[in-house]
């Protein structure tokens, strides 16, 4: 209010309804007569105050309170405004606050106050302050915005009349109550429509999404049968704008309501139903609907670029490949110079895999040079990272991010990926710490950015850390480590586990407060405070983990004897034969990448038969999920949804484990036993990094002295180095 007044250059005319009542309740009626009366003679001198209250009791009070400047009178309101407005000069400032807020009957206070306004219209001028006391904005079920309290009539009558809110918080004020265009309730025209929402679109440009929210209420008040064009797209329109609201107030299914209203007015706006699509039904994983959306939207409009990137990211998410690839094709058709589209029809190429066709196009994009010339070099750099050319690769990405990309963080990302295979810890886990700005992937950056409390940087002790799960479970068993090194160093440490990990970490760090991830995840309900939080994979970034400095102090999981003791008992072992167990799968999770990838290091296990006929080995099956069912030979003692406690015991009763990359292996390495790691030739696994000649890693992982690799020489071709285990299996009988 103040700051509104500061604009004049001259003094100003302040009129209050309801005066001070009593003497420093600050807390109870504000004081406002108070501070009027402060403003006008230390800021604005020769400005006067007006209150009028119909309590002669509080009028005394506040004539004892208040300067010369205030003139202070007793008696209604209503009345008093009606008989001075038209000999009055024009107010600066009209204060309603009158009658005490009663919420059990707020109608009369709403009444009041709206009677007051209009008995003061008389002075009231374009630039007049009105503001109401104790009216509260409040958004009911449906997503309308509305104010409540004494100002709910007031506030009405503003709207109708075309009055510009200033602000909305506790007390709600307007300029602009003196408007003289048509009342909107009159409006019944196609232009007077037309009208009321271009209203609204002065209001969105202002930000004001307050007034826009009552305008368009209107606007679905006057089109609830709409009869023409233009009364379906307005009523499109206005159920559009609460669609949006409700996605800004994280509420899906109340957006979904609305997106599909704002269609079945206006089913020709392809642009609706491709936001529909990209906001509301991605983020469900909604992909069969998205994909409806977007081809009505292309057949409706097919010169659309948009239309139809939006379909081939649909198709890509439902893994329908060559659809993907048409409906790419068709936009690069479209707009041939355009190196998002291009990027688009690239990464398509990239999961099929078509390395030679992407690199060609990125080749492209890279010689056409303009804003986009690094995604050129970023895709050259993905593909020499997927073909184990990981130095150029590093190379790809410097270059990339020297020219500019549109999603740096994402590249960096990538780049951490090539510099860990590589063996260049320190830099990769540099790179790694980008994920946080990674929006393309919110298992990357969500971990980072789920709580409010900085992340633990290497802070001294006494100080509580919260270190939280993520990523795969391979991941986590491999950096529980860590664990130990900050409850050495003396910090009160508590993890966060996924919830089937929690007695197998508990068991093995009896001094870090192992808890189960939150019920709300990525919420924090149940989580006690703490001075820092860490995701578990920017351990070895914070300590400073070097390819020939990863900590190991000897196995640090541990099996639960008694669990040990009972698979010891289920094991039908042979006195003179070896105990083996083998996993042939990693599991394909969802997402169609990461399908692929788990895919492309996993065999079947018909792959793994040569092993199971060398004799003197008793086999134990470690396998679980889907995969199961194809063992026809090994034994298979663990239940139908084993827990990692299970798991650790099994394993704890056998004398080798032969596997592929998955979190058995991390499980294994972990509590010291012998593991054989079959790694596929794609790129996987920070913690195996790539063959390089020389490297002490080909063989041995740094992570786990008791793991062996076996390097795939051809990715999907899993028979030449079965056929190297069964030669060391045999020699090792």
């Amino acid at each position: 209010m103040f700051k509104h007044l500061d604009q004049f250059d001259r003094p100003v005319l302040i009129v209050e309804t309801g005066c001070v009542r009593k003497e420093g309740n600050w807390e109870g009626d504000g004081q406002s007569t108070v501070l009027f009366d402060k403003y006008v003679t230390m800021r604005q001198h020769g400005g006067t105050v007006t209150s009028i209250d119909i309590d002669h009791a509080a009028t005394n009070v506040c004539r004892g309170l208040v300067s010369n400047a205030v003139h202070v009178i007793s008696g209604d309101s209503v009345t008093w405004l009606k008989q001075i407005a038209r000999n009055m000069r024009p107010v600066d400032l009209l204060y309603l606050d009158s009658f005490d807020l009663d919420t059990s009957e707020s109608l009369t206070c709403e009444v009041h106050h709206v009677n007051e306004l209009i008995a003061a219209l008389p002075m009231v001028r374009p630039h007049t302050l009105v503001v109401v006391d104790d009216s509260p904005i409040k958004m009911n079920d449906w997503g309308m915005i509305s104010v409540t309290g004494k100002g709910a009539l007031v506030a009405r009558h503003a709207v109708e009349n075309g009055a510009e809110l200033q602000f909305a918080k506790y007390q709600v004020g307007w300029t602009g109550m003196d408007a003289k265009e048509m009342p909107l309730q009159e409006m019944r025209t196609d232009d007077d429509l037309r009208k009321v929402v271009e209203r609204a679109w002065a209001y969105l440009e202002k930000k004001n999404s307050f007034d826009a929210a009552v305008i368009y209420k209107l606007v679905l008040d006057l089109t609830s049968e709409p009869k023409t064009p233009t009364q379906n797209i307005a009523r499109g329109e206005a159920c559009m704008f609460f669609g949006r609201a409700a996605m800004s107030d994280n509420r899906p299914g109340l957006a979904m309501d609305w997106y599909r209203k704002a269609i079945a007015a206006n089913p020709h706006a392809w642009g609706d139903r491709l936001e529909y699509a990209t906001r509301v039904l991605r983020p469900q994983r909604l992909f069969g609907e998205g994909q409806r959306e977007a081809q009505i939207a292309t057949r409706t409009n097919p010169e659309v670029v948009d239309a139809w990137r939006i379909l081939g990211g649909f198709e890509h998410d439902l893994g329908n490949m060559q659809a993907a690839k048409d409906a790419y094709a068709e936009a690069v058709r479209l707009a041939p110079d355009d190196p998002l589209v291009v990027f688009d029809l690239i990464s398509i190429l990239l999961d099929e895999p078509d390395y030679a066709e992407a690199g060609r196009l990125a080749g492209q994009m890279i010689g056409r040079g303009g804003e986009y010339h690094g995604l050129g070099y970023e895709c050259l750099g993905f593909i020499a990272y997927r073909t184990g050319r990981h130095e150029e690769s590093v190379g790809h990405y410097d270059r990339a991010l020297a020219l500019g990309v549109p999603q740096e963080a994402t590249c960096h990302w990538n780049k951490s990926l090539a510099l860990h295979a590589l063996g260049r810890y320190r830099e990769g886990w540099k790179e790694h710490e980008w994920r946080a700005g990674d929006r393309t992937q919110t298992a990357l950056y969500m971990p980072m950015l789920r709580f409010s409390r900085p992340l633990w940087k290497g802070e001294p002790p006494p100080c509580s850390i919260h270190v939280h799960a993520e990523a795969g479970a391979g991941d986590n068993l491999c950096c529980a480590r860590y664990l130990q090194m900050l409850t050495d160093r003396g910090h009160d440490v508590r993890f966060e586990a996924y919830a089937d990990m929690v007695p197998l970490m508990q068991r093995s760090f009896p001094a870090v407060k192992v808890v189960p991830q939150a019920l709300d995840y990525p919420g924090a309900l149940g989580v006690a405070d703490f001075d820092y939080h860490q995701p578990i994979g920017g351990l070895p970034h914070v300590l400073g983990t070097e390819v020939d400095t990863v900590p190991w102090f000897g196995p640090y999981l541990h099996a639960d004897p008694d669990l040990v003791a009972k698979y010891r008992e289920k094991l039908p072992l042979s006195e003179r034969s070896r105990s083996v167990g083998l996993c042939w799968s990693s599991g394909i999770r969802e997402g169609l990448w990461i399908a692929k990838y788990g895919q492309r290091k996993s065999m079947h296990f018909d792959d793994l038969r040569p092993i199971l006929d060398v004799d003197g080995f008793d086999f134990i099956s470690l396998q679980v999920g889907p995969e199961r069912t194809q063992n026809r030979l090994a034994e298979d003692v663990l239940p139908e949804k084993p827990s990692w406690d299970d798991t650790a015991a099994l394993v704890a009763n056998l004398d080798l484990v032969i596997t592929v990359d998955t979190a058995v292996a991390h499980l294994a390495g972990a509590m010291g036993k012998p593991v054989w790691l079959m790694n596929s030739a794609e790129p996987g696994s920070w913690h195996w990094m790539a063959e390089r000649p020389g490297s002490p890693w080909n063989e041995r992982s740094p992570w786990y002295p008791s793991v062996k690799i076996y390097r795939q020489r051809k990715v999907g071709e899993w028979g030449e180095l079965v056929e190297r285990i069964v030669r060391d299996l045999a020699a090792a009988r």
